[in-house]
């Protein structure tokens, strides 16, 4: 497919909400297993206030008039790096973008990405509220993974401060790893059915390759049956409640442009891959400014604009599919997906071929046992 012709019809599909990530350090209070980032690490926390100057200048070569900005460690919360000074920085940061965005004629919002183990309850509310007293849209979303982040007091912290912060939080995001797929569908997790009942937004976002891959990874076919699964007893769960009721959806890729620690900038966090142990096994070209080449090798190998579910596909993580070190099916585990869900037709999954390190669907270069 030509370039310039994917990318002119992916347009059309993307959230027209422009998002930003800054992640102001890696410092954490967790060591979650999928995670890439380097928990001891206080780079940046000294910086916040600076990154506002970089942020207003990717605003202002910007072409959107709407944009989200997630504020993210580490852990910016956590009991140990949470001081009056960081409040300070985190208010100013949001403040005087503001203003800025506000001479532009562009909207702009604020979300706090936390893992909500934190004993500074009063704090991040009353950051929250001083925001929103000065005109700003201030929000909260954390994320849940019983596999692989809380030890024992850490988990009942998180749910501690999920009925503090209840009437705050917007999202809880779930990312699909194996083990947390395989927990679900064999359905020893009471808790992410507790906020399931208690009609939380709760979104399943996708795995990125690291060091991980080989536990963490999911295959397609650890994927199809997450899906399956949500379909017929999540359906409410976040991206499949939109596949089932709409017509029309944007991608799930944000096209994310970020702000790292030490004020480096890229164009996904997830891109910014400097373990060669990993790199290397992307089919496509890894690039910090853009994710053109590993869009195009997705759309190309499932020839996806004469696809029937191309509007209504949320087409997942790009760089996940573009990792080669994973089991891949020889048909599309989406479009297998819509299939259920519109025409009531599903396959037998662990009959399904699976292939590794292939660029296109039914040509595998090389083959290893699958890993459904």
């Amino acid at each position: 497919m030509n370039h310039n012709l994917s990318q002119m019809v992916l347009h059309n599909k993307r959230d027209k909400q422009q998002e930003y990530t800054l992640h102001l350090f890696e410092k954490c209070n967790l060591s979650c297993n999928f995670c890439w980032q380097d928990h001891t690490a206080y780079v940046g926390i000294d910086t916040v206030r600076q990154k506002t100057s970089i942020l207003c200048e990717m605003l202002d070569e910007d072409p959107n008039s709407d944009f989200v900005i997630n504020i993210m460690g580490g852990e910016i919360f956590s009991d140990d790096v949470f001081s009056d000074k960081l409040w300070g920085d985190y208010f100013a940061l949001c403040w005087h973008t503001h203003q800025h965005v506000q001479t532009l004629g562009k909207k702009i919002a604020f979300n706090f990405v936390s893992n909500l183990v934190t004993n500074k309850v009063e704090e991040v509310l009353s950051l929250l509220e001083a925001l929103r007293k000065e005109g700003l849209t201030a929000t909260l979303t954390t994320s849940y993974d019983a596999k692989g982040r809380f030890n024992k007091i850490q988990f009942e912290k998180f749910k501690e401060n999920i009925e503090k912060f209840r009437s705050e939080i917007t999202c809880i995001s779930m990312l699909l790893t194996k083990p947390v797929i395989k927990q679900l569908i064999e359905g020893k997790d009471d808790y992410f059915k507790y906020l399931y009942d208690q009609g939380f937004y709760i979104y399943f976002d996708y795995y990125s390759p690291s060091d991980d891959h080989l536990t963490m990874g999911p295959s397609d076919k650890d994927l199809l049956k997450a899906f399956y699964f949500l379909v017929d007893n999540y359906p409410n769960v976040h991206p499949i409640k939109e596949w089932i009721t709409h017509d029309t959806n944007y991608m799930s890729c944000r096209s994310s442009k970020l702000i790292n620690p030490d004020g480096t900038k890229c164009m996904c966090g997830n891109l910014l891959v400097e373990n060669k142990s990993v790199v290397t096994f992307f089919k496509s070209k890894i690039q910090k400014a853009n994710n053109d080449d590993i869009e195009d090798a997705f759309l190309n190998r499932w020839d996806c604009l004469s696809c029937e579910y191309f509007n209504r596909c949320t087409l997942g993580c790009f760089v996940q599919h573009d990792f080669m070190k994973r089991g891949q099916l020889e048909e599309c585990p989406f479009k297998l997906t819509f299939d259920k869900i519109t025409k009531g037709k599903e396959v037998n999954i662990d009959s399904l071929k699976q292939h590794f390190g292939t660029q296109e669907a039914g040509r595998p270069e090389s083959r290893e046992p699958a890993h459904g």
